[in-house]
């Protein structure tokens, strides 16, 4: 017998129907629920302002994509609001241990040979440069820093890095601790080449006359005269090369201070090649560094704001200090380290003038040198005799002996040599003698050099007698000191080049033996030197 079941079939799919149909609603509804709940509390628990955003848990960030512009990114550091009232105590921070920098078993030594074209004496004019001295031990490192920044500091970084990145390695975050004092020396940037036992290190500051903050009657001066002599010290008597710049340089000719600074690696690194790019950089001119009271002036002025086209500083960074324990390697180091004798800055005032006559005495005494100026003139000499009137001396500029009156001396200095550099002897060689010139010529230096003029032969006809007349002169060997030099090519006209028949082996100069403009060849110069005036 055969039963019909399609009745039965169509109430039992009716009913499914039924069911999967208020199964969607459940679900549609459910959903519905759900969304408008994370829709209300997203409304109610997040306001956000500009670019912020926040990512789902557990769902990969999408890359950011940096929008193109036509000017070039200006990196400015992050400023903080500024805290008024009492400074804050220093948080102390911990070195944490993976971030501590490996230091050589042995002590290392400075692989080149200090020659130092820029060296100055008091007053000095930014940039300056401090060098060590030969066969040095060095200090390395350590890495932390106590979060305080100069307000250029990040926009001069970037240069640095674009022109060293290939030949030095770039830190501003690395810091020293010396011996007899309890916080360590940070430097603003620091380049180090330990390539092929050179072991660079170069300590390179921006010097600003006070402080960054806002507050005008709390802010400091800052690297006034003298002010850094010590510090300058430790790093010197560390192996390290300490080159300072003035704040408004960097701003103005960032390009101009890396030149300096490839300019000063050249000039003891052989193997070091200026980058190209920097091969035209305008040179930077040279800023007189500051008193203490003309630095309080320029904060009452606002000199740093103006020049630097801001309304405020703001707070850089937190006020941190770093808490380190010495190195057993730099333990050792300290021990080999001779400090210079400390130099006290008395606190009414940070220079000390003593009389032209007391100076002119004391160097007589210690067989040492003087600079000074003398109507108008910069000169350096070697006391002989003196008196309240007169001194008798032996004069760089001129080379011979020579009397001034005292009356007329004004800035006198006291040098324990007359040159910052001198090169000599059998192996000079031209290449020598042609890159002391040009630095000088770059910097208007005055070179010292023993120079030998080429023995000649002229004629003339006599046209009453008929007689040609022969003049021969002897070749004469002569020191000389030259300034205002040029390169021949660079400063005369065509004309002048072919009738003297000049090339890129000659220079023009003012000859103060000759007291006139005169030229000379490269190798003709057998000794040069270039004066500390």
């Amino acid at each position: 017998m055969k039963v019909d079941t399609s009745g039965v079939l169509a109430n039992g799919a009716g009913q499914t129907d039924n069911l999967m149909i208020f199964a969607i609603f459940c679900l549609v509804g459910l959903g519905l629920f759900l969304w408008l709940s994370f829709s209300s509390k997203s409304k109610s628990g997040n306001n956000f302002k500009g670019d912020d955003r926040t990512e789902p848990i557990g769902k990969a960030k999408k890359p950011f994509k940096p929008q193109k512009s036509q000017q070039p990114a200006k990196l400015e550091p992050i400023l903080k609001p500024e805290i008024l009232g009492k400074p804050a105590t220093p948080k102390v921070v911990d070195p944490a241990p993976e971030e501590q920098v490996s230091q050589p078993s042995k002590p290392k030594y400075i692989g080149y040979t200090p020659i130092n074209l820029f060296e100055q004496t008091e007053p000095l004019n930014f940039p300056y440069v401090i060098m060590p001295k030969p066969g040095c031990v060095i200090k390395f490192p350590q890495k932390g820093r106590s979060g305080r920044k100069g307000y250029k500091e990040e926009h001069f970084k970037a240069y640095l890095r674009k022109y060293f990145k290939e030949s030095f390695e770039l830190f501003d975050d690395r810091f020293i601790l010396v011996k007899d004092r309890t916080n360590p020396y940070e430097p603003d940037f620091t380049l180090i080449d330990e390539k092929e036992g050179t072991n660079i290190f170069l300590d390179i500051e921006i010097d600003e006359p006070y402080e960054g903050i806002n507050n005008i009657e709390r802010r400091k001066p800052t690297h006034y005269r003298f002010s850094d002599i010590n510090r300058n010290n430790a790093f010197k008597s560390r192996g390290w090369i300490v080159i300072r710049f003035a704040e408004i340089q960097v701003h103005q000719n960032p390009d101009g201070c890396c030149r300096f600074v490839a300019d000063v690696i050249a000039n003891i690194h052989s193997s070091f090649a200026v980058p190209e790019d920097l091969l035209t950089a305008k040179r930077i001119m040279p800023v007189p560094q500051w008193t203490k009271e003309e630095a309080e002036e320029m904060s009452r002025e606002r000199y740093r704001e103006r020049y630097l086209d801001i309304t405020s500083f703001g707070v850089v960074a937190d006020n941190l200090q770093i808490v380190a324990n010495e190195s057993e390697q730099g333990i050792e180091v300290e021990e080999i380290v001779i400090d210079e004798t400390p130099v006290i800055i008395p606190a009414a005032a940070e220079e000390t003038v003593d009389s032209t006559n007391s100076i002119l005495q004391t160097a007589i005494r210690n067989k040492h040198f003087v600079s000074f100026i003398y109507n108008g003139t910069r000169t350096i000499v070697k006391p002989i005799s003196f008196n309240n009137e007169a001194l008798n001396c032996y004069c760089y500029i001129k080379n011979c002996e020579r009397h001034f009156s005292v009356v007329n001396i004004t800035n006198p200095i006291i040098k324990r040599r007359p040159f910052t550099l001198e090169a000599t002897g059998p192996n000079l060689g031209l290449d020598r003698i042609v890159s002391v010139v040009n630095t000088a010529i770059q910097y208007h230096k005055f070179i010292r050099m023993r120079y030998t003029r080429a023995a000649w032969t002229s004629r003339t006809f006599d046209n009453e007698t008929g007689e040609v007349i022969v003049d021969i002169t002897e070749a004469e060997e002569s020191t000389r000191t030259i300034n205002n030099v040029q390169l021949a090519l660079e400063i005369l006209d065509e004309e002048q080049l072919r009738q003297y028949n000049l090339d890129e082996n000659y220079i023009t100069a003012y000859c103060n033996k000759r007291e006139e403009q005169r030229t000379f060849r490269f190798d003709r110069i057998s000794e040069i030197a270039i004066l500390d005036l």
